[in-house]
C-alpha cells in the first residue's frame, strides 16, 4: 500500500464520504459536509492512502464521472468551460493546501514526537542505580511535561486558525462558485489569451522553483560534505589522542609492575635471610647442648673412679678374714656394675631420642618453609591474573562507555534534526496558506473589475475552450497522481526509516543497561567471593598456626620429663617464635586491611568518576547540533 494522489469524483456521481477497498480504507473528503461547495462540478485532488493495484481503475472511474458530468451538465456547461481554465490553477493550488494541511494532521511525527520522547528517555533511565541520575531524568521530565502544555496550547490555536481557514474557504469557494456562474455568460477570446497567459507564467514558475530547489540541494549536500570531513578530522585527532594515552598507561603499568617485582624480590630475600639465621641459631644451640652433654658425661666419669677408690679402701681395710663379707661386696660390687651398665644404656637412648627429635623438628621447619614458599608462588600468580582480569575490565567498560556516548550523541542529533524538519514544514504549510489567501483576494479584485465589461457570447469558442481545458485537466491530474505517488513512497521510506531507527535506538538502550546492570551484579559478586575466600585462607592460617603452637607445647610436655635442664631454652625459643609469629600475623591482618581499604576506595571513586560523567553526557545531550541522519542518503 502506498499514499499518492487520488481522485474524488464531483458530489453528484458519489452518495458517501469514505469508500472501503480490499486493503486499505480510502476517506473522500467532501468539501464542507454540506457547504454550498457540494454543487461545484470541479474535480477535487487530495492526499489520500491508496493501494498501487487499483489506480488504473481509479482513471477508469475518473474518465466515467468527467462523462457522467458531461451529460449531466448538457448545454448549460457549453457556456462554463472557458471560465474553468481560469479557475483549474486555483483548484490545484486549493489542493496542495488541503494536502498540506491533511498531511500536518495525519502526521506520527508531529503526533507522537513527545511520547516518543519520553518514552525514550524512561527506557534509558529505568534501571539507574545512582540518585544522580535520577534527579536528572525527573529534572528532564518536569521541562518534557512543560513543553508538552505549551505544545497542547499551540496546537489549540492551530485548532482555531483551521476552523477560521476553512470559513474563510467557505467563503472562497462561495465566491469562486459566483464568478463561474458570471463566467458562463462572460466568456470571449480575452480569457483564453489570458489562460495561455497564466499557463506561461505557471510554468516560468515551475522552472525557477526547480533551479532555486537545484541550487539550495548542491549546496546542501557539499556542506554536509564539508561537515563530514571535519568529523573526520576531528575523529582522527582524538584517536591518535587515545591511542598515545594508552601507550602512556601501559607505559606507566610496566614500570609500576617492575618496582612492585624489585619489592617483592627484596622481600623474599629478607625472608630468606631471617630463615637462614634461624637455622644457625639452631645448630648453634644444638651445638652447645653437645659440649654441656659431654661436661657431664666426664664429671660422671671422674664420680665413678672416686666411688671405686672409696670400694676399694673399704674393701682392703676389711678383707682379712671376712669370706662372707667379700661375698656380700662382690655381689654388690656385681649389682652396682649392673646398674651402672643400666644407667649407661638408659643415657644412650635418651640420646638417641633427643638426636630423632631434633631431627623431626628440622624436617618438619624445612616442609613448612617449602609449604609456605608455594602458598606465595600461589597468591603471587593470584594477583598477577587478579591484575589482568582488572586491565580487561577497564578495557571493556571504557569501550562500552564510548560506545554509549556515541549513541547518546546520535540520538540527540537525529531528535535535533526531526524538530527542525517539523518546524520547516509548518512554516511552508503557514507561508502556502497565506499566499493562497493572497491570491484569492487578487483574483477576486481581478474578477470584479473584469465583471465591468460587456462581452459577446461566443459558443463554439467556449465549447472548443472547454475541450482544451478538459485534456488540459486530465493531464494535469494524471501528472499529479505520479508526483503523488513518488511523494507518498518518498514519505513512507522517511517514517519507515525513522521507525527503525528508533526501534534500534531502544532495543539498544536496553540492551545495554541490561548488559550493564549484569557485569555489575557479577562483578560485585566476584568481589564478596574474593574477600570470603580471603578471610577463609586467613582462618586456616591462623588455626594452623594454633595447631603447630599446640604441638609445640605437646612437646614441650612430653620432653619436660626427660629434658629438666633444656625446659628454660626450649621454653625461650618458643616465646621468641611466638613473638615473631605475631609479630608477622598483625603485620599481614594490618596490610589485608589496607589492602581491602583501598580496593573500596578505588571502587567508590570509579563510581564517583561514572556518575560524573553519565551527568555530564546528560547536561550536553541535546545541545549537538551537527550532522544529518539522512546524510548517507543525500550524499
Amino acid at each position: 500500500m502506498n499514499t499518492s494522489l487520488s481522485y474524488t469524483p464531483s458530489p453528484g456521481s458519489s452518495k458517501s464520504a469514505d469508500k472501503k477497498t480490499p486493503g486499505t480504507l480510502t476517506r473522500i473528503e467532501e468539501g464542507e459536509s454540506q457547504s454550498p461547495t457540494s454543487q461545484s462540478q470541479t474535480p477535487t485532488v487530495l492526499f489520500q492512502p491508496v493501494d498501487e493495484e487499483h489506480v488504473s481503475d481509479k482513471r477508469v472511474s475518473f474518465a466515467e464521472d468527467q462523462k457522467e458530468n458531461n451529460s449531466n451538465i448538457g448545454p448549460v456547461s457549453t457556456a462554463t468551460s472557458i471560465t474553468s481554465k481560469t479557475s483549474s490553477a486555483n483548484s490545484l493550488r486549493n489542493a496542495e493546501l488541503n494536502r498540506l494541511r491533511a498531511s500536518r494532521k495525519q502526521s506520527p511525527m508531529r503526533r507522537d514526537l513527545v511520547k516518543k520522547t519520553e518514552a525514550t528517555i524512561d527506557d534509558v533511565t529505568r534501571k539507574s542505580v545512582f540518585q544522580s541520575l535520577n534527579a536528572g531524568r525527573a529534572a528532564k521530565l518536569k521541562v518534557l511535561r512543560e513543553k508538552s502544555k505549551e505544545a497542547k496550547s499551540v496546537r489549540f490555536q492551530w485548532d482555531q486558525e483551521n476552523t477560521e481557514a476553512k470559513s474563510m474557504q467557505v467563503q472562497a469557494d462561495e465566491h469562486r462558485r459566483q464568478i463561474r456562474t458570471i463566467q458562463r455568460k462572460l466568456t470571449s477570446d480575452h480569457f483564453k489569451n489570458k489562460a495561455r497567459h497564466d499557463e506561461s507564467e505557471k510554468m516560468d514558475r515551475y522552472a525557477k522553483f526547480e533551479k532555486e530547489y537545484m541550487f539550495k540541494s548542491e549546496v546542501f549536500q557539499d556542506h554536509q560534505h564539508t561537515l563530514k570531513e571535519e568529523r573526520d578530522r576531528n575523529r582522527k585527532m582524538s584517536i591518535d589522542t587515545r591511542a598515545k594515552i594508552r601507550i602512556n598507561k601501559r607505559e606507566g603499568e610496566e614500570v609500576l609492575k617492575t618496582i612492585k617485582l624489585e619489592e617483592e624480590q627484596a622481600m623474599f630475600e629478607v625472608r630468606t635471610d631471617l630463615h637462614r639465621s634461624r637455622m644457625e641459631s639452631k645448630k648453634a644451640n644444638a651445638e652447645k647442648r653437645r659440649l654441656s652433654f659431654q661436661f657431664r658425661a666426664g664429671d660422671a666419669a671422674k664420680v665413678r673412679d672416686v666411688r671405686s677408690d672409696w670400694r676399694e679402701k673399704d674393701l682392703h681395710e676389711k678383707h682379712v678374714g671376712y669370706e662372707l663379707e667379700r661375698a656380700a661386696a662382690k655381689d654388690a660390687d656385681n649389682y652396682k656394675k649392673k646398674m651402672r651398665k643400666e644407667e649407661q644404656d638408659d643415657f644412650k637412648g635418651r640420646n638417641q631420642e633427643a638426636f630423632e627429635c631434633r631431627k623431626r623438628d628440622k624436617d618438619s621447619a624445612y616442609e613448612a618453609m617449602l609449604v609456605e614458599h608455594e602458598s606465595y608462588e600461589l597468591k603471587w600468580a593470584g594477583e598477577r591474573d587478579a591484575d589482568a582480569y582488572r586491565k580487561q575490565m577497564k578495557e571493556e567498560r571504557r569501550k562500552s562507555l564510548a560506545g554509549r556516548n556515541k549513541e547518546s550523541a546520535q540520538h540527540a542529533i537525529t531528535m535535533e534534526e526531526l524538530r527542525a524538519l517539523a518546524k520547516e514544514k509548518e512554516a511552508e504549510s503557514y507561508m502556502l496558506e497565506f499566499n493562497g489567501e493572497n491570491d484569492a483576494k487578487a483574483y477576486l479584485a481581478k474578477c470584479a473589475e473584469e465583471r465591468r465589461k460587456s462581452l459577446q457570447l461566443r459558443g463554439k469558442e467556449a465549447r472548443k475552450v472547454r475541450q482544451y481545458e478538459e485534456e488540459e485537466h486530465s493531464r494535469a491530474i494524471e501528472n499529479a497522481l505520479i508526483d503523488g505517488a513518488l511523494q507518498s513512497d518518498c514519505q513512507k521510506d522517511v517514517e519507515n526509516y525513522k521507525a527503525e531507527c528508533a526501534e534500534r535506538d531502544r532495543k539498544s538502550f536496553q540492551f545495554r543497561g541490561k548488559q550493564g546492570h549484569l557485569q555489575r551484579l557479577e562483578e560485585e559478586e566476584r568481589r564478596f567471593e574474593q574477600l570470603k575466600k580471603d578471610e577463609e585462607n586467613f582462618k586456616l592460617e591462623r588455626l594452623a598456626q594454633k595447631d603447630v603452637q599446640e604441638y609445640y607445647k605437646d612437646c614441650r610436655r612430653r620432653k619436660r620429663k626427660s629434658l629438666a635442664l633444656r625446659a628454660k631454652e626450649m621454653r625461650q625459643h618458643v616465646e621468641w617464635k611466638n613473638r615473631t609469629e605475631q609479630i608477622q600475623v598483625e603485620e599481614r591482618a594490618h596490610t589485608t586491611h589496607l589492602n581491602s581499604l583501598d580496593i573500596q576506595h578505588m571502587a567508590l571513586a570509579k563510581e564517583r568518576e561514572r556518575a560524573r560523567k553519565a551527568m555530564d553526557a546528560m547536561r550536553a545531550a541535546g545541545f549537538n547540533f551537527k550532522g544529518n541522519p539522512f546524510g548517507d542518503l543525500l550524499g
